[in-house]
Protein backbone atom coordinates (compact mmCIF):
# COMPACT_ATOMS: atom_id res chain seq x y z
CA UNK A 1 0.00 0.00 0.00
CA UNK A 2 1.73 3.59 -1.03
CA UNK A 3 2.12 5.98 2.26
CA UNK A 4 0.43 9.06 2.51
CA UNK A 5 4.08 11.01 2.98
CA UNK A 6 6.73 11.57 -0.31
CA UNK A 7 7.96 7.79 -0.51
CA UNK A 8 11.26 7.38 -1.66
CA UNK A 9 12.65 11.09 -2.13
CA UNK A 10 15.01 11.61 -4.14
CA UNK A 11 18.60 10.97 -2.90
CA UNK A 12 21.78 10.46 -5.61
CA UNK A 13 25.15 10.10 -5.81
CA UNK A 14 27.35 13.41 -4.61
CA UNK A 15 30.46 14.42 -6.33
CA UNK A 16 32.82 16.43 -3.94
CA UNK A 17 32.47 19.94 -3.39
CA UNK A 18 33.67 21.82 -6.32
CA UNK A 19 33.20 18.98 -9.14
CA UNK A 20 29.60 18.54 -10.93
CA UNK A 21 28.22 15.94 -12.39
CA UNK A 22 27.72 17.51 -16.20
CA UNK A 23 31.13 17.65 -16.46
CA UNK A 24 31.72 13.94 -15.48
CA UNK A 25 28.62 13.22 -17.92
CA UNK A 26 31.26 14.97 -20.30
CA UNK A 27 33.82 13.06 -19.66
CA UNK A 28 31.99 9.88 -19.51
CA UNK A 29 30.09 10.58 -22.96
CA UNK A 30 33.76 10.91 -24.62
CA UNK A 31 34.87 7.42 -23.20
CA UNK A 32 31.54 6.36 -24.88
CA UNK A 33 31.65 7.40 -28.29
CA UNK A 34 35.38 6.43 -28.22
CA UNK A 35 34.36 2.38 -27.14
CA UNK A 36 31.51 0.94 -25.92
CA UNK A 37 30.71 -2.85 -26.26
CA UNK A 38 27.34 -4.35 -25.64
CA UNK A 39 27.93 -6.79 -23.18
CA UNK A 40 24.70 -8.88 -21.81
CA UNK A 41 24.90 -8.54 -18.13
CA UNK A 42 25.60 -11.56 -15.98
CA UNK A 43 22.94 -12.95 -13.77
CA UNK A 44 23.34 -12.82 -9.87
CA UNK A 45 22.38 -14.95 -7.24
CA UNK A 46 21.16 -13.56 -4.55
CA UNK A 47 21.05 -14.70 -0.72
CA UNK A 48 17.07 -15.80 0.63
CA UNK A 49 15.53 -16.31 3.65
CA UNK A 50 13.41 -18.69 1.93
CA UNK A 51 14.09 -21.97 0.76
CA UNK A 52 14.88 -22.83 -2.61
CA UNK A 53 17.03 -19.62 -3.69
CA UNK A 54 16.13 -16.06 -4.87
CA UNK A 55 12.37 -15.62 -4.56
CA UNK A 56 12.12 -11.98 -5.71
CA UNK A 57 14.19 -12.77 -8.55
CA UNK A 58 11.12 -15.34 -9.79
CA UNK A 59 8.99 -11.74 -9.69
CA UNK A 60 10.65 -8.97 -10.92
CA UNK A 61 8.97 -7.54 -13.47
CA UNK A 62 10.62 -4.48 -15.75
CA UNK A 63 7.88 -2.52 -17.16
CA UNK A 64 9.16 0.04 -18.70
CA UNK A 65 12.38 1.65 -19.67
CA UNK A 66 12.12 5.68 -19.77
CA UNK A 67 13.35 8.08 -22.01
CA UNK A 68 13.05 11.89 -22.77
CA UNK A 69 11.05 13.28 -26.13
CA UNK A 70 13.80 15.19 -26.99
CA UNK A 71 16.72 13.35 -25.61
CA UNK A 72 19.93 15.00 -26.62
CA UNK A 73 23.93 14.07 -25.73
CA UNK A 74 25.02 15.14 -22.52
CA UNK A 75 21.50 15.13 -20.63
CA UNK A 76 21.49 13.18 -18.01
CA UNK A 77 18.26 12.19 -17.65
CA UNK A 78 17.98 10.41 -14.59
CA UNK A 79 20.23 11.93 -12.49
CA UNK A 80 17.54 12.14 -10.26
CA UNK A 81 14.24 10.52 -9.78
CA UNK A 82 11.00 10.29 -7.16
CA UNK A 83 7.87 8.15 -7.68
CA UNK A 84 5.21 8.50 -6.23
CA UNK A 85 2.21 6.21 -7.24
CA UNK A 86 1.83 6.11 -10.63
CA UNK A 87 3.73 9.58 -11.44
CA UNK A 88 6.98 9.78 -11.68
CA UNK A 89 9.97 12.65 -12.27
CA UNK A 90 12.91 12.35 -14.11
CA UNK A 91 15.86 14.76 -14.48
CA UNK A 92 18.06 15.76 -16.79
CA UNK A 93 19.62 18.50 -15.21
CA UNK A 94 22.48 18.99 -18.02
CA UNK A 95 19.82 19.33 -20.66
CA UNK A 96 20.30 22.34 -22.75
CA UNK A 97 17.30 24.84 -22.22
CA UNK A 98 16.73 27.90 -24.66
CA UNK A 99 20.28 27.90 -25.94
CA UNK A 100 21.27 28.11 -22.02
CA UNK A 101 23.78 24.81 -21.33
CA UNK A 102 23.34 22.77 -18.48
CA UNK A 103 20.07 24.68 -17.45
CA UNK A 104 18.41 21.26 -16.95
CA UNK A 105 14.84 19.79 -17.40
CA UNK A 106 12.86 17.28 -15.31
CA UNK A 107 10.19 15.09 -17.02
CA UNK A 108 6.96 13.62 -15.94
CA UNK A 109 5.54 10.14 -16.39
CA UNK A 110 2.79 8.94 -15.64
CA UNK A 111 1.07 5.56 -15.87
CA UNK A 112 -1.79 3.82 -17.02
CA UNK A 113 -2.53 0.33 -16.63
CA UNK A 114 0.93 -1.05 -17.33
CA UNK A 115 1.62 1.56 -19.45
CA UNK A 116 4.03 5.01 -18.88
CA UNK A 117 3.68 8.23 -21.02
CA UNK A 118 5.50 11.41 -20.74
CA UNK A 119 2.61 13.81 -19.46
CA UNK A 120 5.52 17.20 -19.04
CA UNK A 121 8.95 18.45 -19.26
CA UNK A 122 8.97 20.64 -16.53
CA UNK A 123 11.83 24.06 -16.93
CA UNK A 124 12.50 26.80 -15.09
CA UNK A 125 11.39 30.06 -17.15
CA UNK A 126 14.34 32.34 -15.98
CA UNK A 127 16.74 29.21 -17.39
CA UNK A 128 20.22 30.10 -17.52
CA UNK A 129 23.88 28.26 -18.20
CA UNK A 130 24.86 25.93 -15.45
CA UNK A 131 21.48 26.22 -13.13
CA UNK A 132 21.08 22.16 -13.15
CA UNK A 133 17.46 22.32 -12.19
CA UNK A 134 16.77 19.11 -11.51
CA UNK A 135 19.81 18.19 -8.76
CA UNK A 136 17.03 16.72 -6.73
CA UNK A 137 13.56 16.01 -6.75
CA UNK A 138 10.73 14.87 -4.43
CA UNK A 139 6.65 13.86 -5.29
CA UNK A 140 4.00 13.65 -2.99
CA UNK A 141 0.46 13.75 -4.89
CA UNK A 142 -0.03 16.23 -7.39
CA UNK A 143 3.30 18.70 -5.90
CA UNK A 144 6.98 18.46 -7.02
CA UNK A 145 9.91 19.42 -5.68
CA UNK A 146 12.44 20.57 -8.19
CA UNK A 147 16.36 21.92 -7.35
CA UNK A 148 18.34 23.85 -9.00
CA UNK A 149 21.43 24.08 -7.14
CA UNK A 150 23.34 26.20 -9.24
CA UNK A 151 21.11 28.87 -9.82
CA UNK A 152 21.89 32.39 -9.19
CA UNK A 153 19.95 33.91 -6.27
CA UNK A 154 20.57 38.03 -5.32
CA UNK A 155 23.35 38.08 -7.63
CA UNK A 156 24.79 35.38 -5.59
CA UNK A 157 26.01 33.02 -8.04
CA UNK A 158 25.58 29.02 -7.21
CA UNK A 159 23.59 30.14 -4.16
CA UNK A 160 20.47 27.89 -5.07
CA UNK A 161 16.93 27.84 -5.29
CA UNK A 162 13.88 25.30 -5.64
CA UNK A 163 10.82 25.66 -7.43
CA UNK A 164 7.43 24.05 -6.46
CA UNK A 165 5.08 22.76 -9.08
CA UNK A 166 1.18 21.72 -8.92
CA UNK A 167 -0.66 19.57 -11.13
CA UNK A 168 -4.37 20.10 -11.92
CA UNK A 169 -5.81 17.30 -14.15
CA UNK A 170 -3.11 16.88 -16.25
CA UNK A 171 -1.43 20.55 -16.75
CA UNK A 172 1.99 20.96 -14.52
CA UNK A 173 2.38 24.81 -13.81
CA UNK A 174 4.82 26.52 -11.25
CA UNK A 175 3.65 27.37 -7.85
CA UNK A 176 6.52 29.36 -5.84
CA UNK A 177 9.92 29.53 -5.66
CA UNK A 178 11.91 28.90 -2.72
CA UNK A 179 15.32 30.47 -1.54
CA UNK A 180 17.32 31.54 1.81
CA UNK A 181 16.82 34.71 2.18
CA UNK A 182 20.37 34.77 3.86
CA UNK A 183 21.74 33.17 0.25
CA UNK A 184 25.31 32.91 -0.18
CA UNK A 185 27.44 32.41 -3.20
CA UNK A 186 28.34 28.45 -3.45
CA UNK A 187 25.87 27.27 -0.66
CA UNK A 188 24.28 25.35 -3.61
CA UNK A 189 20.83 25.31 -1.42
CA UNK A 190 18.50 22.50 -2.41
CA UNK A 191 21.38 20.26 -2.91
CA UNK A 192 18.74 17.63 -1.86
CA UNK A 193 15.26 17.93 -1.01
CA UNK A 194 11.83 16.17 -0.24
CA UNK A 195 8.59 16.45 0.37
CA UNK A 196 5.54 15.26 2.43
CA UNK A 197 2.46 16.56 1.97
CA UNK A 198 2.18 20.30 2.77
CA UNK A 199 6.16 20.37 4.26
CA UNK A 200 9.05 20.75 2.18
CA UNK A 201 12.74 19.74 3.50
CA UNK A 202 15.74 21.47 1.46
CA UNK A 203 19.31 20.71 1.99
CA UNK A 204 22.23 22.79 2.12
CA UNK A 205 24.89 21.18 2.48
CA UNK A 206 27.67 24.14 2.03
CA UNK A 207 25.76 26.50 4.26
CA UNK A 208 28.14 28.58 6.47
CA UNK A 209 26.29 28.30 10.07
CA UNK A 210 28.14 30.32 13.11
CA UNK A 211 31.14 30.65 11.33
CA UNK A 212 31.74 27.43 10.64
CA UNK A 213 32.26 26.57 6.36
CA UNK A 214 30.45 24.10 5.11
CA UNK A 215 28.93 23.17 8.38
CA UNK A 216 25.77 22.64 6.53
CA UNK A 217 22.03 23.13 7.10
CA UNK A 218 18.49 22.10 5.80
CA UNK A 219 15.32 24.48 5.34
CA UNK A 220 11.70 23.60 6.42
CA UNK A 221 8.68 25.09 4.50
CA UNK A 222 5.34 24.40 4.83
CA UNK A 223 2.08 25.37 2.30
CA UNK A 224 -0.86 27.49 3.57
CA UNK A 225 -3.41 27.42 1.03
CA UNK A 226 -1.02 28.44 -1.96
CA UNK A 227 1.56 29.46 0.04
CA UNK A 228 5.50 28.50 0.98
CA UNK A 229 6.83 30.35 4.27
CA UNK A 230 9.76 29.08 6.19
CA UNK A 231 9.15 27.35 9.36
CA UNK A 232 12.70 26.28 10.73
CA UNK A 233 16.39 26.13 9.86
CA UNK A 234 17.77 22.98 11.31
CA UNK A 235 21.26 22.73 12.38
CA UNK A 236 23.40 20.35 14.16
CA UNK A 237 23.94 20.59 17.70
CA UNK A 238 27.80 20.41 17.24
CA UNK A 239 28.09 21.53 14.01
CA UNK A 240 31.74 21.75 12.68
CA UNK A 241 33.28 23.47 9.50
CA UNK A 242 33.04 20.60 6.42
CA UNK A 243 30.77 18.08 7.74
CA UNK A 244 28.35 18.67 4.90
CA UNK A 245 24.71 18.70 6.67
CA UNK A 246 21.96 18.13 4.30
CA UNK A 247 23.69 16.36 1.58
CA UNK A 248 21.06 14.26 1.88
CA UNK A 249 17.28 14.55 3.55
CA UNK A 250 14.30 12.50 4.48
CA UNK A 251 10.73 13.39 5.24
CA UNK A 252 8.04 11.50 6.63
CA UNK A 253 4.96 13.41 8.77
CA UNK A 254 6.80 15.29 11.46
CA UNK A 255 10.10 13.63 11.20
CA UNK A 256 13.37 14.70 9.25
CA UNK A 257 16.55 13.19 8.74
CA UNK A 258 19.29 15.08 7.82
CA UNK A 259 22.71 13.32 6.74
CA UNK A 260 26.45 14.62 7.46
CA UNK A 261 28.18 12.52 5.20
CA UNK A 262 31.73 14.21 6.11
CA UNK A 263 31.66 14.42 9.59
CA UNK A 264 34.30 13.64 11.84
CA UNK A 265 33.43 10.65 14.41
CA UNK A 266 35.40 9.56 16.80
CA UNK A 267 38.06 11.17 15.12
CA UNK A 268 37.78 9.65 12.23
CA UNK A 269 37.57 12.34 9.15
CA UNK A 270 34.55 12.06 6.83
CA UNK A 271 33.43 8.99 9.03
CA UNK A 272 29.75 10.72 8.28
CA UNK A 273 26.63 11.16 10.64
CA UNK A 274 23.21 11.23 10.41
CA UNK A 275 20.53 13.61 12.90
CA UNK A 276 16.74 13.21 13.51
CA UNK A 277 14.39 16.23 13.96
CA UNK A 278 10.96 16.17 15.41
CA UNK A 279 8.05 18.55 14.95
CA UNK A 280 6.27 19.66 17.84
CA UNK A 281 3.32 22.32 16.61
CA UNK A 282 5.31 24.39 14.15
CA UNK A 283 8.83 24.00 16.42
CA UNK A 284 11.63 21.60 15.32
CA UNK A 285 14.36 20.27 17.49
CA UNK A 286 16.87 17.39 17.30
CA UNK A 287 16.46 14.09 19.14
CA UNK A 288 18.75 11.90 17.64
CA UNK A 289 22.23 11.75 15.93
CA UNK A 290 23.08 8.25 14.45
CA UNK A 291 26.31 7.13 13.68
CA UNK A 292 28.07 3.85 12.72
CA UNK A 293 29.64 2.33 16.03
CA UNK A 294 32.45 0.95 13.82
CA UNK A 295 32.58 4.28 12.09
CA UNK A 296 36.08 4.66 9.80
CA UNK A 297 37.56 7.13 7.76
CA UNK A 298 36.00 8.06 4.52
CA UNK A 299 32.45 5.83 5.49
CA UNK A 300 30.66 8.61 4.21
CA UNK A 301 27.75 7.37 6.43
CA UNK A 302 24.43 10.22 5.41
CA UNK A 303 25.54 10.37 1.99
CA UNK A 304 21.98 9.08 1.41
CA UNK A 305 19.06 8.91 3.77
CA UNK A 306 15.02 7.42 3.32
CA UNK A 307 12.35 7.30 6.01
CA UNK A 308 9.14 5.51 6.24
CA UNK A 309 7.47 5.67 9.52
CA UNK A 310 9.78 4.52 12.40
CA UNK A 311 11.95 2.77 9.70
CA UNK A 312 15.38 4.67 8.89
CA UNK A 313 17.91 4.29 6.66
CA UNK A 314 21.07 5.22 6.03
CA UNK A 315 23.42 4.44 3.24
CA UNK A 316 27.66 4.78 3.66
CA UNK A 317 28.78 4.51 -0.24
CA UNK A 318 32.62 4.81 1.23
CA UNK A 319 32.25 1.91 3.66
CA UNK A 320 34.75 -1.21 3.59
CA UNK A 321 33.46 -4.32 3.27
CA UNK A 322 34.73 -7.81 3.72
CA UNK A 323 38.37 -5.94 2.83
CA UNK A 324 36.41 -4.42 -0.40
CA UNK A 325 37.65 -0.70 0.33
CA UNK A 326 34.42 1.57 -1.01
CA UNK A 327 32.33 -1.38 -1.53
CA UNK A 328 29.74 0.24 0.24
CA UNK A 329 26.59 -0.65 2.95
CA UNK A 330 23.20 0.95 4.47
CA UNK A 331 22.03 0.42 7.49
CA UNK A 332 18.56 0.28 9.10
CA UNK A 333 17.46 2.22 12.35
CA UNK A 334 14.26 1.67 13.81
CA UNK A 335 12.34 4.11 16.49
CA UNK A 336 10.78 2.65 19.51
CA UNK A 337 9.01 5.67 21.48
CA UNK A 338 11.51 8.12 21.32
CA UNK A 339 14.59 5.87 20.78
CA UNK A 340 16.35 4.78 17.66
CA UNK A 341 18.57 1.74 17.50
CA UNK A 342 20.45 -0.18 14.43
CA UNK A 343 18.58 -2.44 13.42
CA UNK A 344 20.39 -4.25 10.27
CA UNK A 345 23.49 -3.47 7.92
CA UNK A 346 22.52 -4.00 4.20
CA UNK A 347 25.98 -5.37 1.94
CA UNK A 348 25.63 -7.11 -1.37
CA UNK A 349 26.54 -10.35 -1.65
CA UNK A 350 28.94 -9.67 -4.52
CA UNK A 351 30.51 -6.27 -3.36
CA UNK A 352 33.70 -5.12 -4.88
CA UNK A 353 35.79 -2.52 -4.78
CA UNK A 354 34.50 0.89 -5.32
CA UNK A 355 30.57 -0.53 -5.66
CA UNK A 356 29.28 3.23 -3.49
CA UNK A 357 26.54 1.03 -2.87
CA UNK A 358 24.42 3.30 -0.41
CA UNK A 359 25.05 6.19 -2.38
CA UNK A 360 21.27 6.45 -3.71
CA UNK A 361 18.65 4.44 -0.57
CA UNK A 362 15.13 4.56 -0.74
CA UNK A 363 12.38 3.03 1.89
CA UNK A 364 8.95 1.91 1.26
CA UNK A 365 7.96 -0.30 4.34
CA UNK A 366 9.80 -3.18 4.39
CA UNK A 367 11.74 -2.91 1.30
CA UNK A 368 14.71 -1.05 0.90
CA UNK A 369 15.97 -0.24 -2.95
CA UNK A 370 20.23 0.68 -2.52
CA UNK A 371 22.21 1.89 -5.10
CA UNK A 372 25.69 1.20 -6.34
CA UNK A 373 26.02 3.15 -9.79
CA UNK A 374 29.59 2.51 -10.27
CA UNK A 375 29.34 -1.60 -10.06
CA UNK A 376 30.93 -3.16 -12.78
CA UNK A 377 28.46 -5.54 -13.99
CA UNK A 378 29.18 -8.35 -16.55
CA UNK A 379 32.65 -7.22 -17.64
CA UNK A 380 31.26 -3.40 -17.95
CA UNK A 381 33.13 -1.24 -15.57
CA UNK A 382 30.61 1.28 -14.01
CA UNK A 383 27.59 0.16 -15.58
CA UNK A 384 26.12 0.53 -12.01
CA UNK A 385 23.14 -1.80 -10.46
CA UNK A 386 20.83 -1.56 -7.47
CA UNK A 387 19.64 -4.28 -4.72
CA UNK A 388 16.34 -5.05 -3.14
CA UNK A 389 16.34 -5.57 0.74
CA UNK A 390 13.50 -7.06 2.15
CA UNK A 391 12.35 -7.39 6.20
CA UNK A 392 10.47 -9.82 7.67
CA UNK A 393 10.09 -9.43 11.41
CA UNK A 394 12.96 -7.95 12.47
CA UNK A 395 15.71 -9.55 9.50
CA UNK A 396 16.89 -7.93 6.30
CA UNK A 397 18.20 -10.36 3.96
CA UNK A 398 18.99 -9.34 -0.15
CA UNK A 399 16.28 -10.47 -2.13
CA UNK A 400 17.91 -9.77 -5.67
CA UNK A 401 19.87 -7.41 -7.64
CA UNK A 402 18.50 -5.32 -10.31
CA UNK A 403 20.74 -4.23 -13.52
CA UNK A 404 20.01 -3.38 -17.35
CA UNK A 405 20.03 -6.73 -19.12
CA UNK A 406 21.43 -4.60 -21.87
CA UNK A 407 24.59 -2.95 -19.52
CA UNK A 408 27.57 -1.20 -20.72
CA UNK A 409 30.62 0.19 -19.21
CA UNK A 410 29.83 3.43 -17.52
CA UNK A 411 25.92 3.76 -17.83
CA UNK A 412 25.36 4.59 -13.90
CA UNK A 413 22.85 2.23 -13.48
CA UNK A 414 21.49 3.13 -9.99
CA UNK A 415 22.96 6.75 -9.53
CA UNK A 416 19.42 7.33 -8.20
CA UNK A 417 16.60 5.05 -7.22
CA UNK A 418 13.01 5.97 -5.72
CA UNK A 419 10.56 3.12 -4.53
CA UNK A 420 6.49 3.83 -3.54
CA UNK A 421 4.85 0.44 -3.16
CA UNK A 422 6.00 -2.26 -5.86
CA UNK A 423 7.02 0.36 -7.79
CA UNK A 424 11.18 0.78 -8.39
CA UNK A 425 12.09 3.43 -10.64
CA UNK A 426 16.21 3.23 -10.98
CA UNK A 427 18.33 6.02 -13.24
CA UNK A 428 20.94 5.38 -15.42
CA UNK A 429 22.26 9.30 -16.51
CA UNK A 430 25.13 7.77 -18.57
CA UNK A 431 23.63 5.27 -20.88
CA UNK A 432 23.32 5.60 -24.97
CA UNK A 433 20.05 6.29 -26.13
CA UNK A 434 19.93 5.66 -29.96
CA UNK A 435 23.63 7.36 -31.28
CA UNK A 436 23.67 9.68 -28.20
CA UNK A 437 26.03 9.47 -25.33
CA UNK A 438 25.20 9.98 -22.31
CA UNK A 439 21.54 11.02 -22.68
CA UNK A 440 20.17 9.24 -20.08
CA UNK A 441 17.32 6.30 -18.94
CA UNK A 442 15.13 5.52 -16.61
CA UNK A 443 14.18 2.44 -15.35
CA UNK A 444 10.12 0.95 -13.63
CA UNK A 445 10.47 -2.57 -12.44
CA UNK A 446 7.94 -4.16 -10.30
CA UNK A 447 8.61 -5.34 -7.33
CA UNK A 448 5.66 -7.63 -6.10
CA UNK A 449 6.43 -8.36 -2.35
CA UNK A 450 6.85 -11.64 -1.46
CA UNK A 451 4.54 -14.27 -0.29
CA UNK A 452 4.29 -14.17 3.85
CA UNK A 453 2.43 -16.64 5.92
CA UNK A 454 1.32 -16.61 8.97
CA UNK A 455 -0.16 -19.34 11.85
CA UNK A 456 -1.59 -20.08 14.59
CA UNK A 457 -2.88 -23.28 16.74
CA UNK A 458 -5.71 -22.91 19.07
CA UNK A 459 -5.67 -24.16 21.81
CA UNK A 460 -1.45 -24.52 22.29
CA UNK A 461 -1.95 -27.01 25.31
CA UNK A 462 -4.31 -30.50 25.00
CA UNK A 463 -4.49 -33.86 26.15
CA UNK A 464 -3.44 -36.50 23.53
CA UNK A 465 -6.13 -37.45 21.10
CA UNK A 466 -7.86 -34.22 21.40
CA UNK A 467 -8.42 -31.42 18.54
CA UNK A 468 -6.03 -28.66 18.15
CA UNK A 469 -6.36 -26.26 14.90
CA UNK A 470 -4.14 -24.71 12.84
CA UNK A 471 -5.14 -21.50 10.95
CA UNK A 472 -3.68 -18.80 8.92
CA UNK A 473 -3.22 -16.52 6.07
CA UNK A 474 -0.38 -16.34 3.00
CA UNK A 475 -0.25 -12.70 1.65
CA UNK A 476 0.95 -11.79 -1.99
CA UNK A 477 0.38 -15.32 -2.64
CA UNK A 478 0.29 -16.14 -7.13
CA UNK A 479 -3.26 -17.35 -8.74
CA UNK A 480 -1.22 -20.01 -10.34
CA UNK A 481 -0.27 -21.64 -6.79
CA UNK A 482 -2.96 -21.81 -4.26
CA UNK A 483 -2.04 -24.52 -1.91
CA UNK A 484 -0.14 -24.39 1.59
CA UNK A 485 1.25 -27.47 3.37
CA UNK A 486 1.32 -27.91 7.27
CA UNK A 487 4.60 -29.65 8.37
CA UNK A 488 5.73 -30.80 11.24
CA UNK A 489 9.11 -30.33 12.73
CA UNK A 490 10.49 -32.81 14.41
CA UNK A 491 14.68 -32.33 15.45
CA UNK A 492 15.68 -31.02 11.93
CA UNK A 493 13.32 -32.53 9.82
CA UNK A 494 10.42 -31.80 8.77
CA UNK A 495 7.50 -34.41 8.15
CA UNK A 496 4.34 -32.89 5.97
CA UNK A 497 1.12 -33.77 7.42
CA UNK A 498 -1.38 -32.14 5.00
CA UNK A 499 -1.86 -29.98 1.65
CA UNK A 500 -4.64 -27.44 2.01
CA UNK A 501 -5.89 -24.98 -0.77
CA UNK A 502 -5.99 -21.31 -0.02
CA UNK A 503 -9.29 -19.51 -0.25
CA UNK A 504 -9.44 -16.25 -2.25
CA UNK A 505 -8.08 -14.26 0.89
CA UNK A 506 -5.21 -16.76 0.96
CA UNK A 507 -6.72 -18.01 4.52
CA UNK A 508 -6.68 -21.86 5.45
CA UNK A 509 -7.97 -23.84 8.24
CA UNK A 510 -6.92 -27.67 9.50
CA UNK A 511 -7.39 -29.87 12.27
CA UNK A 512 -5.33 -32.70 13.83
CA UNK A 513 -5.49 -34.81 16.58
CA UNK A 514 -2.11 -35.36 18.48
CA UNK A 515 -1.65 -38.98 19.13
CA UNK A 516 1.81 -38.62 21.29
CA UNK A 517 2.31 -36.99 24.43
CA UNK A 518 5.39 -33.93 23.87
CA UNK A 519 5.29 -30.95 22.30
CA UNK A 520 3.88 -30.50 18.68
CA UNK A 521 5.93 -28.11 16.57
CA UNK A 522 4.02 -27.06 13.33
CA UNK A 523 4.78 -24.25 10.50
CA UNK A 524 3.55 -23.68 7.02
CA UNK A 525 4.65 -23.90 3.58
CA UNK A 526 3.76 -22.26 0.68
CA UNK A 527 5.67 -23.11 -2.76
CA UNK A 528 5.84 -21.15 -5.36
CA UNK A 529 8.33 -21.04 -8.48
CA UNK A 530 10.21 -23.66 -6.69
CA UNK A 531 10.72 -21.39 -3.61
CA UNK A 532 8.98 -22.74 -0.50
CA UNK A 533 8.14 -19.73 1.97
CA UNK A 534 7.90 -20.48 5.75
CA UNK A 535 5.76 -19.37 8.47
CA UNK A 536 6.97 -19.06 11.93
CA UNK A 537 6.47 -22.11 13.88
CA UNK A 538 4.39 -22.62 16.32
CA UNK A 539 4.19 -25.62 19.34
CA UNK A 540 1.63 -27.39 20.68
CA UNK A 541 2.11 -29.22 23.70
CA UNK A 542 0.49 -32.86 24.31
CA UNK A 543 -0.19 -33.91 27.57
CA UNK A 544 -2.12 -37.16 29.22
Amino acid sequence: MMESQSVGPSTHRRLPPGATACLLLLMLTALVLIAAPLATAAASAAPSTARGGDPLALLVLQQAELTASDAAIGDGFGDSVAVFGSTALVAADCKIVNGHNEAGAVYVYVRTGATWSQQAELSDPDAATQDWFGTSVALSGDTALVDAEGKTVNGQKAAGAVYVFTRTGTTWSQQTELADPDAAGNDVFGTSVALSGDTALVGDYNKTVAGQGSAGAAYVYTRTGTTWSQQAELTASDAAGGDGLGISVALSGDTALVGAAWKTVSGQSYAGAVYVFKRTGTSWSQRAELSDPHAATKDAFGSSVALSGDSALVGASGKTVSGQSGAGAAYVYTRSGTTWSQQAELSASDAAVDDGLGSVVALSGDTALVGAGDKSVGGQSDAGAAYVYARAGTTWSQQTELSDPGATANDGFGWSVALSGETALVGAPNETVGSAGATGAAYVDLLPAPPSLSLKAKPISIKVGKTVTLSGTVKHFLASDKTVQIERQVGSKLTALKTLKLTNSGAFTWATKPNKTGTWVFEAAYKSGGVSYLSEPVSVKVHK
